[in-house]
Protein backbone atom coordinates (compact mmCIF):
# COMPACT_ATOMS: atom_id res chain seq x y z
CA UNK A 1 0.00 0.00 0.00
CA UNK A 2 2.79 2.46 0.75
CA UNK A 3 4.51 1.85 -2.73
CA UNK A 4 1.28 2.56 -4.53
CA UNK A 5 0.93 5.98 -2.79
CA UNK A 6 4.49 6.92 -3.78
CA UNK A 7 3.71 6.37 -7.49
CA UNK A 8 0.42 8.32 -7.27
CA UNK A 9 2.00 11.52 -5.93
CA UNK A 10 4.33 12.10 -8.92
CA UNK A 11 1.37 11.55 -11.27
CA UNK A 12 -0.82 14.12 -9.52
CA UNK A 13 2.07 16.60 -9.53
CA UNK A 14 2.58 16.22 -13.28
CA UNK A 15 -1.11 16.79 -13.98
CA UNK A 16 -1.14 19.95 -11.90
CA UNK A 17 1.92 21.28 -13.77
CA UNK A 18 0.15 20.78 -17.10
CA UNK A 19 -2.91 22.67 -15.85
CA UNK A 20 -0.77 25.56 -14.63
CA UNK A 21 1.09 25.67 -17.95
CA UNK A 22 -2.21 25.74 -19.81
CA UNK A 23 -3.52 28.61 -17.72
CA UNK A 24 -0.32 30.57 -18.21
CA UNK A 25 -0.63 30.20 -21.97
CA UNK A 26 -4.16 31.69 -21.90
CA UNK A 27 -2.86 34.77 -20.04
CA UNK A 28 -0.19 35.30 -22.68
CA UNK A 29 -2.75 35.17 -25.53
CA UNK A 30 -5.07 37.65 -23.74
CA UNK A 31 -2.26 40.23 -23.53
CA UNK A 32 -1.63 40.16 -27.30
CA UNK A 33 -2.94 43.34 -29.17
CA UNK A 34 -4.72 42.21 -32.30
CA UNK A 35 -5.75 45.81 -33.45
CA UNK A 36 -4.74 46.25 -37.12
CA UNK A 37 -2.18 48.93 -37.88
CA UNK A 38 -3.58 51.67 -40.14
CA UNK A 39 -1.03 52.81 -42.67
CA UNK A 40 -1.05 56.58 -43.49
CA UNK A 41 -2.69 57.40 -46.83
CA UNK A 42 -1.72 60.06 -49.36
CA UNK A 43 -3.22 63.56 -48.91
CA UNK A 44 -6.25 63.80 -51.20
CA UNK A 45 -6.96 67.49 -50.49
CA UNK A 46 -7.32 69.25 -53.92
CA UNK A 47 -4.70 71.82 -54.71
CA UNK A 48 -5.95 75.43 -54.75
CA UNK A 49 -5.32 77.27 -58.01
CA UNK A 50 -5.32 81.02 -58.50
CA UNK A 51 -8.36 82.42 -60.37
CA UNK A 52 -7.70 83.45 -63.98
CA UNK A 53 -6.51 87.02 -64.29
CA UNK A 54 -8.58 89.40 -66.44
CA UNK A 55 -7.03 90.05 -69.84
CA UNK A 56 -6.18 93.55 -70.98
CA UNK A 57 -8.55 94.94 -73.66
CA UNK A 58 -7.16 95.14 -77.16
CA UNK A 59 -6.64 98.44 -78.99
CA UNK A 60 -9.70 97.76 -81.14
CA UNK A 61 -11.87 97.05 -78.08
CA UNK A 62 -10.75 100.33 -76.51
CA UNK A 63 -11.44 102.16 -79.77
CA UNK A 64 -14.94 100.61 -79.99
CA UNK A 65 -15.77 101.84 -76.49
CA UNK A 66 -14.48 105.33 -77.33
CA UNK A 67 -16.54 105.50 -80.55
CA UNK A 68 -19.70 104.35 -78.81
CA UNK A 69 -19.11 106.90 -76.04
CA UNK A 70 -18.55 109.64 -78.64
CA UNK A 71 -21.85 108.81 -80.38
CA UNK A 72 -23.75 108.78 -77.07
CA UNK A 73 -22.17 112.16 -76.31
CA UNK A 74 -23.26 113.52 -79.70
CA UNK A 75 -26.88 112.40 -79.21
CA UNK A 76 -26.96 113.86 -75.69
CA UNK A 77 -25.65 117.22 -76.91
CA UNK A 78 -28.11 117.31 -79.79
CA UNK A 79 -30.91 116.60 -77.30
CA UNK A 80 -29.63 119.44 -75.14
CA UNK A 81 -29.91 121.77 -78.11
CA UNK A 82 -33.40 120.53 -79.04
CA UNK A 83 -34.57 121.07 -75.45
CA UNK A 84 -33.14 124.58 -75.21
CA UNK A 85 -33.66 126.10 -78.65
CA UNK A 86 -35.37 129.11 -77.08
CA UNK A 87 -32.09 129.96 -75.31
CA UNK A 88 -29.45 128.67 -77.71
CA UNK A 89 -30.78 129.80 -81.07
CA UNK A 90 -29.54 133.19 -82.24
CA UNK A 91 -31.08 133.91 -85.61
CA UNK A 92 -29.45 137.36 -85.80
CA UNK A 93 -25.97 135.85 -85.95
CA UNK A 94 -25.20 133.21 -88.59
CA UNK A 95 -22.25 131.96 -86.50
CA UNK A 96 -24.35 130.96 -83.50
CA UNK A 97 -24.81 127.38 -84.78
CA UNK A 98 -21.02 126.88 -84.73
CA UNK A 99 -20.97 128.01 -81.12
CA UNK A 100 -23.74 125.55 -80.24
CA UNK A 101 -21.77 122.74 -81.89
CA UNK A 102 -18.33 123.75 -80.61
CA UNK A 103 -17.96 120.74 -78.30
CA UNK A 104 -19.80 118.18 -80.42
CA UNK A 105 -17.53 115.24 -81.44
CA UNK A 106 -17.28 116.22 -85.12
CA UNK A 107 -14.30 116.59 -87.43
CA UNK A 108 -13.67 120.18 -88.48
CA UNK A 109 -15.50 120.99 -91.71
CA UNK A 110 -16.34 117.34 -92.24
CA UNK A 111 -19.52 116.24 -94.01
CA UNK A 112 -21.25 115.52 -90.68
CA UNK A 113 -20.46 118.94 -89.24
CA UNK A 114 -21.69 120.71 -92.35
CA UNK A 115 -24.92 118.71 -92.48
CA UNK A 116 -25.69 119.08 -88.76
CA UNK A 117 -24.97 122.81 -88.88
CA UNK A 118 -27.73 123.18 -91.49
CA UNK A 119 -29.99 121.00 -89.37
CA UNK A 120 -29.38 123.19 -86.29
CA UNK A 121 -30.40 126.26 -88.28
CA UNK A 122 -33.44 124.45 -89.69
CA UNK A 123 -34.63 123.20 -86.33
CA UNK A 124 -34.55 126.71 -84.86
CA UNK A 125 -37.23 127.75 -87.35
CA UNK A 126 -39.75 125.54 -85.52
CA UNK A 127 -39.38 127.83 -82.48
CA UNK A 128 -40.05 124.90 -80.17
CA UNK A 129 -38.28 123.05 -77.38
CA UNK A 130 -38.15 119.27 -77.14
CA UNK A 131 -39.50 117.38 -74.13
CA UNK A 132 -37.86 113.98 -73.64
CA UNK A 133 -34.67 112.30 -74.84
CA UNK A 134 -33.65 110.40 -77.95
CA UNK A 135 -33.29 106.66 -77.45
CA UNK A 136 -30.28 104.86 -78.97
CA UNK A 137 -31.57 101.36 -79.72
CA UNK A 138 -28.17 99.98 -80.65
CA UNK A 139 -24.74 100.95 -81.94
CA UNK A 140 -21.92 98.77 -83.21
CA UNK A 141 -18.56 99.39 -84.83
CA UNK A 142 -18.34 97.56 -88.15
CA UNK A 143 -14.77 97.96 -89.39
CA UNK A 144 -11.40 99.58 -88.74
CA UNK A 145 -8.86 100.59 -91.35
CA UNK A 146 -5.93 102.95 -91.74
CA UNK A 147 -5.99 105.26 -94.74
CA UNK A 148 -2.55 106.79 -95.11
CA UNK A 149 -1.78 107.85 -91.54
CA UNK A 150 -5.43 108.33 -90.62
CA UNK A 151 -7.16 105.72 -88.48
CA UNK A 152 -10.74 105.28 -89.70
CA UNK A 153 -13.74 103.30 -88.46
CA UNK A 154 -17.29 102.75 -89.63
CA UNK A 155 -20.25 102.13 -87.37
CA UNK A 156 -24.01 101.64 -87.54
CA UNK A 157 -26.60 102.85 -85.03
CA UNK A 158 -30.35 102.73 -84.65
CA UNK A 159 -32.00 105.77 -83.09
CA UNK A 160 -35.59 106.17 -81.93
CA UNK A 161 -37.32 109.55 -81.45
CA UNK A 162 -40.76 108.16 -80.77
CA UNK A 163 -42.61 109.54 -77.76
CA UNK A 164 -40.95 112.96 -77.82
CA UNK A 165 -43.11 116.03 -77.30
CA UNK A 166 -42.61 119.69 -78.21
CA UNK A 167 -43.70 122.99 -76.73
CA UNK A 168 -43.45 126.49 -78.14
CA UNK A 169 -41.47 129.25 -76.44
CA UNK A 170 -44.49 129.96 -74.24
CA UNK A 171 -44.61 126.33 -73.03
CA UNK A 172 -47.71 125.38 -75.03
CA UNK A 173 -47.79 122.04 -76.91
CA UNK A 174 -47.02 122.35 -80.60
CA UNK A 175 -46.83 119.88 -83.48
CA UNK A 176 -43.50 119.49 -85.26
CA UNK A 177 -43.45 117.89 -88.73
CA UNK A 178 -41.89 114.45 -88.26
CA UNK A 179 -41.26 111.49 -90.56
CA UNK A 180 -43.90 108.78 -90.40
CA UNK A 181 -41.19 106.40 -89.21
CA UNK A 182 -39.68 107.81 -86.02
CA UNK A 183 -36.71 105.40 -85.93
CA UNK A 184 -33.68 105.95 -88.16
CA UNK A 185 -30.49 104.16 -89.10
CA UNK A 186 -27.18 106.03 -88.89
CA UNK A 187 -24.31 104.86 -91.14
CA UNK A 188 -21.21 106.65 -89.87
CA UNK A 189 -17.53 107.17 -90.63
CA UNK A 190 -15.15 108.16 -87.84
CA UNK A 191 -11.59 109.49 -87.83
CA UNK A 192 -9.12 109.40 -84.97
CA UNK A 193 -7.82 112.97 -84.71
CA UNK A 194 -4.80 114.01 -82.63
CA UNK A 195 -5.55 117.05 -80.46
CA UNK A 196 -2.97 118.73 -78.18
CA UNK A 197 -0.92 115.58 -77.50
CA UNK A 198 -4.14 113.63 -77.13
CA UNK A 199 -6.62 112.11 -79.53
CA UNK A 200 -10.32 111.45 -80.00
CA UNK A 201 -12.65 109.66 -82.38
CA UNK A 202 -14.67 112.30 -84.24
CA UNK A 203 -17.57 111.86 -86.63
CA UNK A 204 -16.61 112.62 -90.23
CA UNK A 205 -19.74 111.58 -92.10
CA UNK A 206 -23.22 110.32 -91.26
CA UNK A 207 -25.96 109.05 -93.53
CA UNK A 208 -29.26 109.10 -91.65
CA UNK A 209 -32.31 107.40 -93.14
CA UNK A 210 -35.71 106.43 -91.68
CA UNK A 211 -35.86 102.70 -90.95
CA UNK A 212 -38.89 101.14 -89.33
CA UNK A 213 -36.98 97.88 -88.84
CA UNK A 214 -34.28 99.53 -86.80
Amino acid sequence: MKRQKRYLIPLITAVMMLVVAACGGDDTDDDTDDTPVVEPTEDTTPELTAPPQPTEPTEEEIAEEEIQAAFDDLIAKMDHYYANVSELAGAQDEAWAREVMADWPLTYLGAAETELEGFVHGWARHEADQIGETNVLGHQVDEFETIGLLDTATSTACVDRDGLEYVDFDGEPVDIPQPTTRSSRWEMTWHYIEQDDDGAWLLEEAVVEPDEDC
